[in-house]
């Protein structure tokens, strides 16, 4: 098994074990209890959840678009395809932009 895989394995027993003990905790908690809890909870995952999101999104080098992008041409006897970056284009016409 490669370290990969031990890992991922290792992750969701972890999810499923928390999953199943969030599921008993909230059983014996009764109805007002556990609805209390679950908005406490959720309220702390979601905004967890989107400062992580901010954060990756403000990193350094995260909001530089795609790559370059290479443009082959076949022509002669055949068919001609480009390929061009942004929305994708494959064959046919040129975008408004390009006539």
């Amino acid at each position: 098994m490669t370290r990969r895989r031990l890992w991922a394995l290792i992750a969701v027993l972890g999810c499923a074990l928390l999953l199943g003990g969030w599921i008993v905790f909230l059983a014996r908690n009764g109805l007002d209890r556990s609805d209390k809890w679950s908005s406490v909870v959720g309220a702390v995952v979601t905004s967890v959840l989107s400062g992580l999101a901010l954060w990756v999104g403000a990193r350094p080098g995260a909001g530089d678009g795609p790559g370059p992008v290479q443009i082959n041409e076949a022509s002669g006897n055949s068919t001609m395809y480009n390929v061009q970056g942004g929305d994708l284009n494959i064959g046919g016409r040129a975008g408004p932009d390009e006539t």
